[in-house]
């Protein structure tokens, strides 16, 4: 009788369930993360939009992965082994990339792309200086100090801001700090990512070929009791 091969049947459902999870987590932390950086800075929003289109391509390729476990279908199956590995290259080239990015960052061309905003008189600008520091709870360009004795209302939780009551970071170092953080949680996970896709990408593997071992056999022991039955007719 045909062999049943349920223990990597189910490692399989374990590894697509697992990607299930983390690309739900994934579309839902992104999407809670960006509509808080989306007015703070592109460049933040940035690393939340890819991170939430990558989670909705995990997800269709979990769903495409129990369509091809439940099924049954080794050309499924096997088109499910090709989309992980090139998904599982893509991210380890990604978190090389990104890791590489974040050890190469320098703070003074963060400091550089927003310095024109706190040194402009139009109020959009002091709009955008006060979310800014309201959000990622900075003060000033570079500190405190860079207001002088003009301290806004947005560099502390209270009416009225003093030295001693403002938030003590500058807004450069800390939006490099959430660049920096930001790439090296983007590599992190697309690490991880990649290394739980090589695993299930082995996984179908086995599956595969154990389905095509199981119906090779099922095939024989088919024709032999065809052969069987030919043969028994002739005698009778």
């Amino acid at each position: 009788m045909c062999r049943n091969f349920g223990t990597v049947r189910v490692l399989l459902f374990v590894f697509n369930f697992v990607f299930l999870i983390l690309a739900i987590f994934t579309i839902t932390l992104s999407a809670s993360l960006l509509t808080i950086t989306n007015r703070i800075d592109l460049h933040l929003s940035s690393h939340w939009v890819f991170s939430m289109v990558n989670g909705c391509i995990f997800l269709c390729l979990c769903l495409f992965g129990f369509l091809a476990l439940f099924m049954q279908r080794i050309w499924i199956l096997k088109t499910f082994i090709f989309l992980v590995s090139v998904m599982s290259t893509i991210h380890f080239v990604l978190a090389i990339v990104s890791y590489s990015s974040a050890c190469s960052m320098d703070e003074d061309n963060t400091k550089n792309a927003i310095v024109h905003i706190f040194e402009s008189q139009e109020q959009a600008h002091k709009n955008h200086v006060d979310l800014i520091q309201t959000q990622v709870k900075c003060c000033g360009l570079e500190g405190i100090e860079s207001w002088g004795n003009n301290i806004p209302s947005s560099c502390c939780d209270q009416d009225v801001c003093t030295p001693s009551n403002s938030y003590k970071d500058g807004c450069s170092a800390k939006l490099f700090k959430g660049y920096r953080k930001m790439n090296i949680i983007l590599a992190i996970v697309a690490f991880v990512t990649a290394t739980e896709a090589v695993l299930g990408s082995y996984c179908a593997i086995l599956e595969a070929k154990k389905s095509f071992v199981v119906r090779t056999n099922c095939s024989g022991l088919l024709c032999n009791e065809i052969c069987d039955a030919k043969n028994r007719s002739s005698f009778s």
